[in-house]
């Protein structure tokens, strides 16, 4: 990498960072505090969905605005939605102001979404496994990150849920400073106040359409953005359970053994993009993702037939190192293939069939595991993911197919 690469690779990483702290600080407790409001597991569930809902509704317009008025004022928009949702649950007087966080927080994460990326993708022109490496590397600092935050979280939770949250507005608000001092619009977007309301409505329409139309038209497209709803769909069980599950299988009543818990999956996460920093360089990415769905679903179906919490978590621990290689290969693998002028808008879409995933998985899943049981949850994912071994090959065979095809084009 250049100078200037290793520069937006740096000013990326500690946006994203300072975004998505916030997770690590909730994370171990995020569900244990639903459900101290009287939620069911279900019900926990449910409320949640309204913040991939939300997310499904504003990521593809959220983008499409990005890329006409700017990824400086998108993020700047992000991090006050991020700010005012935090506040929501922090106040969390009834189910309706919780509900209303939920809607901002969903609003927050559409309008983060693709847009740093965006950013540093086109302002640091990297190109095939470049791009793997820098989200691997964004990744692990992400996940140090949290491994501090992970303890104040749990320390707040010991006294009181509620108080979990001071920590995230403080750090929304660093990342709309950060925002101001890395992040600058060229010349043509800061004329964007000469827009009118109705002209951006219609650019973000035009937008939206040319984008679902090249996604229609490129079967490539098509597979490469559907295989993130199965990536989301499999991965649900493992981000929604872990810590309710540990709490179930434990008799400690304290919630700080959650904290070092979580600081092992920061690491697992942080080994996960390791390995994919070094094998990224060796390996095509059909490879890697194929070998990490087997992995993965040997460890989830596992869990359905042997117990204790040791081996739990040493699954969930593989789990996240999984998740890590494949989210930052899947990343990569989308960016390949959209181009510079629209991509906050493509990555939205990207989002936008990831959250889809959530939805279906959020509801499928905790039904599964008030009906049956969270290790049969867990073991219905398993499944799924070497069923989704063979939409790889496909997907792939169709990218390949592709690629020839431009190859003998180019040629005549």
């Amino acid at each position: 990498m250049n100078e200037l690469q290793k520069k937006i690779k740096f000013q990326f990483t500690l946006l994203e960072t300072i975004f998505f702290v916030h997770t690590g600080i909730i994370g171990a407790v995020y569900v244990l505090y639903l459900l101290s409001k009287g939620l069911s597991i279900f019900q926990a569930n449910m409320v949640s969905a309204v913040f991939t809902l939300t997310s499904i509704c504003l990521e593809v317009p959220s983008g499409a605005v990005c890329d006409i008025i700017g990824k400086r004022r998108t993020a700047i928009f992000a991090g006050i939605a991020l700010f005012i949702a935090m506040l929501c649950f922090q106040l969390g007087m009834n189910i309706g102001i919780i509900i209303i966080g939920q809607i901002f927080w969903g609003m927050s994460y559409s309008l983060e979404s693709g847009t740093i990326e965006a950013w540093a993708v086109n302002e640091g022109k990297f190109k095939d496994s470049e791009i793997d490496i820098v989200f691997a590397s964004s990744a692990k600092l992400q996940s140090i990150a949290m491994i501090l935050g992970s303890f104040i979280g749990t320390w707040f939770a010991d006294r009181s849920l509620n108080l979990i949250w001071f920590a995230p507005m403080i750090t929304s608000l660093i990342f709309i400073f950060m925002v101001l001092m890395f992040i600058k619009e060229p010349k043509q977007q800061n004329k964007i106040n000469q827009i009118s309301i109705i002209n951006l409505y219609k650019s973000s329409i035009a937008n939206i359409k040319a984008g679902f139309k090249h996604i229609i038209s490129e079967k490539k497209l098509l597979y490469v953005y559907n295989f993130n709803i199965i990536i989301a769909f499999i991965f649900s069980p493992l981000m929604i359970f872990w810590s309710v599950y540990l709490k179930q299988i434990s008799d400690d009543s304290s919630y700080i053994y959650l904290s070092f818990v979580w600081v092992l999956i920061q690491l697992a996460l942080v080994a996960g993009n390791q390995i994919l920093e070094y094998i990224g360089l060796k390996y095509k990415r059909k490879t890697i993702f194929i070998f990490s769905l087997i992995v993965l679903a040997i460890s989830m179906i596992s869990m359905n037939f042997i117990e204790g919490f040791i081996f739990a978590t040493a699954m969930i621990l593989l789990q996240e190192l999984i998740c890590a290689v494949i989210n930052s290969s899947q990343r990569g693998l989308i960016n390949n293939h959209i181009d510079d002028e629209k991509r906050a808008t493509m990555i939205s879409y990207s989002s936008l069939f990831n959250s889809l995933g959530k939805v279906m998985a959020s509801v499928l899943f905790g039904m599964v595991a008030d009906i049956f049981s969270i290790t049969t949850a867990w073991m219905t994912a398993g499944i799924m993911s070497l069923l989704s071994i063979g939409y790889i090959i496909l997907m792939y065979k169709t990218i390949d197919r592709k690629k020839y095809t431009d190859k003998n084009a180019e040629c005549v």
